[in-house]
Order: C-alpha cells, then sequence, then structure tokens
C-alpha cells in the first residue's frame, strides 16, 4: 500500500512540473497556412481549424514548439499536410490563439 501511495505522488508531482504531458488535448484539424517569422531563429507558427462536429476554434494561430528544437521538423509537418490537402491531429494544452502545439502528425 505504501507503494502505491508513493506512485500516486510521483504522478501527481510529474503532473504539476510536466502539465502538457498530463492536460494535452489531442485535436484534429486542416492546416490553413503555416510558415516562419523573419529569420531562422523567429518562431513557426500555424493557422489551424477544428475538424469537430462543434469546432473548439476555427482559424486560430498556433505556435510550433516554442523550445526551438522541433520547430523545424513541426514546421515541415504542417506544410506537408497544407500540400497534400491532408488534415493533422495537434496536441495542446490550450486553443487560445498563439497557445504553443507540442505535437502535429499528419492524418491519412
Amino acid at each position: 500500500m505504501k507503494k502505491l501511495a508513493k506512485v500516486m505522488v510521483l504522478v501527481l508531482a510529474l503532473c504539476l512540473v510536466l502539465p502538457t504531458m498530463c492536460f494535452a488535448a489531442n485535436y484534429v484539424c486542416n492546416v490553413v497556412l503555416a510558415g516562419q517569422t523573419a529569420g531562422a531563429s523567429g518562431p513557426a507558427y500555424v493557422q489551424l481549424t477544428d475538424t469537430a462536429t462543434t469546432p473548439a476554434f476555427s482559424n486560430r494561430w498556433f505556435t510550433l514548439d516554442t523550445s526551438g528544437a522541433k520547430s523545424n521538423p513541426m514546421l515541415a509537418t504542417a506544410l506537408t499536410a497544407l500540400s497534400l490537402a491532408r488534415t493533422v491531429t495537434v496536441s495542446m494544452v490550450a486553443t487560445t490563439q498563439y497557445s504553443n502545439v507540442s505535437a502535429i502528425y499528419v492524418k491519412q
């Protein structure tokens, strides 16, 4: 019983430290626009529309992984989906304007 309590405390602590892993939601979206600001170090942006029957957002701008290391591959994924007219599945904590997308996948 003590081990179970310790594991539960550890999981809750991780959720507080890494909220993206614990509270991110997935959305299936159409990519409307995708690109990067001037300069290679600028953030990449994507404009998305939720495809749900009752969309959570429409034509809203999001940033792609503001930590930087994954921004270019994520932008490439968004551009691929845009050029192939495919939907994407995105993972993010919030759906407000310029929220961060933590993962993006092209759907078949």
